[in-house]
């Protein structure tokens, strides 16, 4: 048998998954898997936060989408109030 430790304080809830945002290289954008058009993008994202205002928004970009096409979804969010949005990304294998 192992004693643990007791701890001072509650530990803290488990945090939501972010939601994310997929521009695939052909600029189809998906959110959490399904397919949006930029016009009903931000209003989906929205819909999703007031549920869980805690969660957060990663985009996940393939590395041929131009740059600016990533800042553009970022500034649409940032327009909208989405307050946590990121980048996915992956590591630089060794």
């Amino acid at each position: 048998m192992v004693e643990l430790p007791s701890v001072g304080q509650a530990l803290k809830q488990p945090v939501s998954p972010p939601l994310v945002l997929s521009v695939k290289a052909d600029k189809r954008i998906e959110l959490d898997g399904k397919l949006m058009q930029r016009d009903e993008l931000l209003f989906a994202v929205r819909t999703q936060l007031e549920k869980d205002p805690q969660r957060s928004v990663v985009i996940a970009a393939d590395k041929s989408v131009n740059y600016g096409e990533v800042i553009a979804i970022m500034d649409l969010m940032k327009q909208g109030q989405v307050e946590k949005v990121g980048l996915l990304l992956s590591p630089i294998p060794n």
